[in-house]
């Protein structure tokens, strides 16, 4: 109906009662997927999926995974992921348990040279933080440093630098330094 594709696969017993059933349902224009599941074929719906794309007018896109309860609306868990037009650009927000509150924050820029800033924040359900690193990898993959704040006091815990060289016998030398 209306160029909505539904695929329904489902488990069965030796006996032929019903172990499992899974339903997904894409949208015509394939940008939302909606998934069922009951995991003890029992006929009742135990969990749903709701994954939806937005491409939005900047030339970003927006990628939204809902997880609900069997009901549809108890919200579960939430991931949304946004990835900026020229795709330099990434950032996802978590809520793990659904009780709306952001619990994790990763996000990734990839810089004109081709140097790469890894930004990783966890988030106490008050929203303070509760941790934070940023790694920082040069375009070749051979440098990186690493600072941790471990325990969300704005205090670096540790640094890491990360150095390889590469011989011209091929192998190569990896040194790692820890400050604490």
């Amino acid at each position: 109906s209306g160029g909505v594709a539904t695929r329904t696969v489902q488990v069965v017993n030796q006996n032929g009662g019903l172990r499992s059933r899974e339903v997904t349902v894409t949208s015509a224009d394939g940008l939302t997927v909606t998934r069922t599941t009951d995991v003890d074929g029992n006929g009742v719906v135990d969990a749903q999926t709701v994954d939806a794309r937005v491409l939005n007018g900047d030339g970003s896109i927006t990628r939204t995974v809902s997880e609900f309860a069997g009901d549809g609306t108890t919200l579960t868990g939430r991931t949304v992921r946004v990835e900026s037009a020229d795709r330099r650009v990434v950032t996802v927000t978590t809520d793990a348990n659904g009780d709306g509150a952001t619990d994790r924050v990763v996000s990734s820029t990839e810089a004109a040279d081709g140097s790469k800033t890894l930004t990783d924040t966890s988030y106490y359900a008050s929203g303070a933080v509760a941790a934070k690193s940023v790694t920082v990898t040069s375009a070749n993959g051979l440098l990186s440093t690493t600072t941790l704040d471990a325990n969300g006091d704005l205090v670096n815990e540790a640094v890491v630098a990360n150095a390889t060289v590469l011989n011209s016998d091929g192998s190569r030398v990896q040194t790692v330094d820890v400050n604490n």
